[in-house]
Formats: structure tokens, sequence, C-alpha cells
């Protein structure tokens, strides 16, 4: 589940159908924010796709260096988010999950417009995740989809051969946080 939602819409549907997914055994991955972000929380999703600045306001503090992300993440994962993706801009994405912190960083390409970037991260994380990738792996097709669609303009998304192209250019590393 990804995005703001319509006026009118309880602020619970993603909770709602966190719930759902997970009650026909499926696992749930939200990329929202605010409202929306902390009901879903509540519904212990598998994994909560956010931004530094998102995460920000869900905590309600500044989160200054990796240490400050991944300690609340592991507050998050307490709740029962399984895994916690953070995006921070050029410093690239931090995955948190109960085995290990990694970080990963897209190959640089041309921005050509962001819209739908988060979005495919998420898809190429779950698409892999569907098919039975490690953490890793997942996490670099997530990237890989990413830079793809910074490279199309306006809502275009990525295409399967740039994704090809990019999956080994993008650096993913374990931290000791």
């Amino acid at each position: 589940m990804t995005g703001s939602l319509q006026q009118g819409l309880p602020k619970d549907l993603y909770a709602e159908a966190v719930r759902r997914v997970q009650a026909a055994g499926g696992r749930a991955l939200v990329d929202s924010h605010d409202e929306l972000l902390q009901h879903a929380i509540e519904a212990r999703p598998f994994m909560i796709k956010t931004n530094r600045f998102e995460l920000e306001a869900l905590v309600g503090q500044p989160l200054t260096n990796h240490q400050d992300i991944v300690r609340e993440a592991r507050r998050l994962q307490e709740r029962g988010v399984t895994w916690v993706c953070v995006s921070m801009g050029a410093e690239g994405v931090l995955l948190v999950t109960s085995s290990s912190v990694l970080k990963a960083e897209a190959p640089s390409v041309p921005v050509i417009s962001t819209v739908g970037a988060g979005d495919s991260m998420v898809a190429g994380t779950a698409g892999l995740l569907a098919q039975g990738a490690s953490e890793r792996e997942a996490l670099r097709e997530g990237i890989a989809c990413s830079a793809a669609t910074v490279m199309q303009p306006g809502t275009e998304l990525f295409n399967k051969e740039t994704v090809d192209r990019l999956r080994g250019e993008v650096r993913v590393t374990q931290l000791s946080l």
C-alpha cells in the first residue's frame, strides 16, 4: 500500500488492509506517512518504507545519523514491524531487519523525474520478496527499479532493460549498528 488517500476515506484504511493481507497469509508493505502510517504500524505490517523526514515526523525528533535512524527502526520493530526501510536521499537507503542493517546506494543516473521512485522501490522489493529472494537481493532490486524510474519523464515508470542494467551497479553493504 502506497501513497495518500482521497479525502473522506478512513485514516485506518491501510491498517485494515494490512490486517486482511496478513490474515490471508500475505506480507503487507506500507509506504505512507502521517496518520495513515501510524495506523498501519498498529496493524504490524511486514515492512514500512519511509523517508528520513517522514520518520522524523513519526517519532517527533530529528534523526541526524544512521545510528538515530536504526534506533528508531528498532523501536518500530518492537511494535511489530518486521522490516523498516528508510530512504535518505543522496545518502542512500537503510533497511533494518531483525538480523541486519543494510545500506544501499543507487547508481549515479540522470534524474528526469522523481515521481513514482518510492513506489517503484517498494514494487521491486516486494516482487523479489514474493519470489523468495534474500533481503539483500530484494533491496538491490528495489533500488534498481527506483533508479530506473527517475530516468523517465513525468509519471512513466522503469523498464525491465534499464533495471537489468542497473541492478549490478547498486551497492549494498551490511552495517554493524
